[in-house]
């Protein structure tokens, strides 16, 4: 099986030129017992010897010129090798013609009769460069290579296509990654210095602080590697995360989290998507020394299995440089996966244009786990 897999073009390409050369005989013999007649194996192999022709071109073609000229964008090379073997090709075929007429006239000349107009028809045919028939071969011979190349073209863009995909979802595979396993040290190290500071002021807020630490590295280094997790405890992530970016900021960041209470445990999504927006939102929209917000939305359809995520964070004038330098890598990464994991499924919405506030709308398909 893995054998076929890497040689299918070359086993589909033997089956067909097999199954031309097999309905050549199929063909003679059904004309041959509709008249009557014998059948005739000088005119079979008159006709294999055609198709072997054809056949030595279309290999020369599909296995040196493509490969080497096509392949390789030595266009001037590719048409003076067509040429070429479109040449040699015609010369094959006149030098059968001229054979094939030698053999007709030793039959004609032992013949007692023989028609005026047969014979005028034959010197007149002589005059011509080219009969009919063989310039009829020439454009078959012609059309076929352009099928071969046009499949051939088609078919290595379809190839590119597949390994630029693969490459983007190994890359977007890698990044994800690098997030389960690169926590931001300003975001752990600031964590910890106020939980330690919860210690002695409110044990029980700083034991809650612990354990959503714990649960928040637990969700990023393990549970995030597969494709697909429950909603439910994205979530709960999410929950989490804002829970501790709470005890960073004081009371000016004004932050609201609105997530429902149940979610079905069979919907899922990607890992480590929502947090993305709203650590953008927070990285972005919160200052010191102005009033900020932050505010965060879920809601689940689930007659639909529809999911709707907003996240609407203030924008300060001092900011926009940093937004402008950081270019939106985060939101690119997050739009590159949407695309590559549930395309048709999602609406991603971004509403940059207001100068006070920046709005992220995305709804997405839920996948059944």
């Amino acid at each position: 099986m893995k054998w076929f897999r890497k040689h299918k073009e070359t086993v589909l390409i033997i089956a067909i030129w097999l199954l031309v050369f097999a309905s050549t005989p199929a063909y003679m013999y059904y004309v041959q017992y509709s008249l009557g007649e014998p059948f005739e194996w000088k005119a079979l192999y008159t006709l294999w010897t055609f198709d072997a022709g054809f056949c030595l071109l279309f290999l020369v073609h599909h296995y040196l010129l493509i490969p080497h000229c096509v392949l390789r964008k030595r266009i001037k090379l590719y048409l003076l090798g067509l040429l070429v073997c479109l040449g040699i090709f015609v010369g094959g075929l006149l030098m059968m013609e001229h054979r094939h007429h030698r053999e007709q006239e030793r039959k004609e000349m032992a013949r007692e009769t023989r028609k005026n107009d047969d014979g005028e028809r034959k010197e007149r045919w002589k005059d011509i460069p080219l009969p009919p028939h063989i310039m009829a071969r020439l454009t078959i011979a012609i059309l076929m290579l352009g099928v071969d190349l046009g499949v051939v073209a088609w078919w290595s863009e379809q190839k590119m296509r597949q390994r630029l995909l693969l490459l983007e979802k190994q890359n977007l595979k890698q990044e994800l990654e690098q997030l389960r396993y690169q926590i931001n040290p300003h975001f752990l190290m600031n964590t910890l210095n106020n939980i330690h500071a919860l210690v002695d002021i409110n044990k029980e807020r700083a034991q809650r602080a612990i354990v959503d630490l714990s649960g928040l590295m637990r969700h990023a280094l393990y549970k995030s590697s597969t494709p697909i997790v429950p909603m439910k405890e994205e979530t709960e992530f999410l929950q989490q995360y804002i829970s501790l970016m709470r005890l960073r900021y004081s009371d000016k960041v004004d932050i609201c989290c609105d997530l429902p209470r149940s979610l079905p445990p069979r919907a899922g999504i990607p890992p480590l998507l929502l947090v993305t927006f709203v650590e953008n939102a927070f990285k972005h929209g919160v200052s010191y020394k102005q009033n900020s917000y932050v505010y965060i939305r879920l809601r689940y359809d689930e007659a639909e299995g529809k999911m709707r995520f907003q996240c609407i964070n203030s924008r300060h004038p001092q900011q926009a440089t940093a937004e402008k330098e950081a270019g939106g890598i985060g939101l690119t990464n997050v739009r590159k996966r949407l695309e590559l994991i549930c395309p048709h499924r999602h609406t991603l919405l971004i509403d940059s244009h207001n100068p006070e506030s920046f709005c992220i709308d995305l709804t997405i398909q839920t996948t059944e786990i």
